[in-house]
């Protein structure tokens, strides 16, 4: 009965470990969650303002085309005329 009774005691530190640990992992888990939804979010504005600079690269290189020489300014035109076919082009594509 004696080692029944020690056997049980084991066993029952051994459950009360496996809860704190579970307990532990839970809440790791929760933190771990939180930081990934924290940095998706940071991701998100990054990929926004990377998004943002990239268009107003764009429109610098534009305008520095169009202040140009007359090469230059007709490289510009000809940039923005492949770009509205293309915008024509989905627009065609979206009413179809």
């Amino acid at each position: 009965m004696e080692r029944f009774n020690a056997a049980m005691e084991r066993l029952e530190r051994a459950f009360e470990m496996v809860m704190a640990q579970r307990v532990a992992l839970h809440e790791e888990n929760r933190k771990l969650s939180d930081e990934v939804q924290r940095l998706g979010r940071l991701l998100e504005r990054q990929s926004e303002k990377c998004t943002a600079l990239e268009k107003e690269v764009d429109s610098m290189k534009l305008a520095a085309a169009l202040s140009g020489d007359d090469t230059r300014r007709n490289q510009a035109r000809a940039e923005l005329n492949y770009m509205l076919r293309e915008i024509d082009q989905c627009l065609a594509l979206l009413n179809d």
